[in-house]
């Protein structure tokens, strides 16, 4: 995401991420639904991780968060 190490590592998270969002509604069916959940936007690398990749305690509280709903829902429409 953005590691000392990496100076580019963060756009190349924009950059999977549009081509995730671009790829999911073409691949998608209505057997085989797929949920893009953007975890990205929002998400702070200098106080959510300790080492600009590996969420810690704050960052992991985000990304529940950020799956919760969209998880939830999922589970719901399957029943």
């Amino acid at each position: 995401m953005k590691p000392s190490n990496c100076a580019d590592c963060g756009q190349r998270v924009v950059n999977l991420n549009k081509a995730i969002a671009d790829w999911a509604p073409k691949a998608a069916t209505t057997e085989s639904p797929i949920t893009v959940v953007d975890c990205w936007t929002g998400f702070d690398t200098a106080s959510m991780t300790g080492d600009g990749v590996h969420p810690n305690a704050k960052g992991n509280d985000a990304m529940v968060k950020c799956w919760y709903d969209p998880l939830a829902r999922v589970i719901r429409d399957s029943a």
